[in-house]
């Protein structure tokens, strides 16, 4: 995944330090630490997947 472009957060590991992310067709996981979601997002609606 390249820098700038969004991504649908669709999972999140208990810890949010990992996010499940939809992007061009490919779900995949990626660190929190490269990938900031918004501030006023509301994780608890995000499902822990992994």
């Amino acid at each position: 995944m390249p820098v700038g472009p969004t991504a649908s957060v669709v999972g999140r590991n208990a810890t949010n330090t990992w996010w499940q992310v939809h992007y061009n067709g490919v779900v995949g996981w990626v660190s929190a630490i490269y990938a900031p979601i918004q501030a006023n997002a509301d994780l608890n609606v995000i499902p822990v997947t992994g």
